[in-house]
């Protein structure tokens, strides 16, 4: 009887384990990088303000999920996934908590892997709770948001780096792909 007690009870313990959904890995100093191409010049920010939807000034609550696994079929396995406070809108009206993605994480072993292209590489690590960040983000067919590849989250320093960003709003260069809203857009309806 005990055998199975102690046996039912492992089970248990590992299926709550595997449900928990949340998988926060820590930074082991490794960087990997991928190779990304974009339609858009990611180096020239008042390009990079007319591609995307959304422009903010936020505080990231929480990690919700830093794992990434390029090995598998599930595409939402290759980002990472914030819990964030909105503090200012910049560009387009989200509501004050919201949840984005971006592309890029910590494999199992902790190497941090990250895009780049043939103009620019990321050298800096991902989003971290508590800390402030000018987000940059595409709003997604499905309502989500994803935060844009290589300066969709600088960390906010001072009022001189909002108004760097207004300028590059103000002077965007426009897309010509479609726009979607995002569901934490204050105009959302389903």
């Amino acid at each position: 009887m005990k055998k199975i007690n102690f046996a039912f009870i492992l089970i248990c313990v590992l299926f709550l384990s595997a449900c928990s959904g949340q998988k926060v890995i820590e930074w082991n100093g490794e960087t990997e990088y991928y190779h990304l191409t974009l339609i858009y010049d990611e180096t020239n920010m008042y390009e990079t303000a007319g591609q995307v939807d959304y422009i903010f000034i936020g505080t990231v609550d929480e990690v919700l999920d830093n794992a990434v696994d390029y090995n598998t079929s599930n595409s939402m396995d290759a980002y990472s996934r914030y819990a964030i406070t909105v503090e200012e809108n910049l560009k387009g009206e989200l509501t004050e908590n919201i949840e984005c993605y971006r592309h890029g994480g910590y494999l199992s072993d902790g190497t941090l892997l990250y895009p780049r292209s043939d103009r620019s590489e990321n050298t800096r690590d991902i989003p971290q709770e508590g800390k402030t960040y000018i987000f940059m983000a595409f709003g997604q067919s499905d309502g989500e948001l994803i935060l844009e590849e290589f300066s969709g989250d600088i960390e906010y320093i001072d009022e001189g780096q909002k108004e760097m960003y207004m300028d590059y709003i103000e002077n965007e260069i426009p897309k010509e792909q479609e726009s979607f809203i995002s569901k934490y857009d204050v105009d959302y309806t389903n």
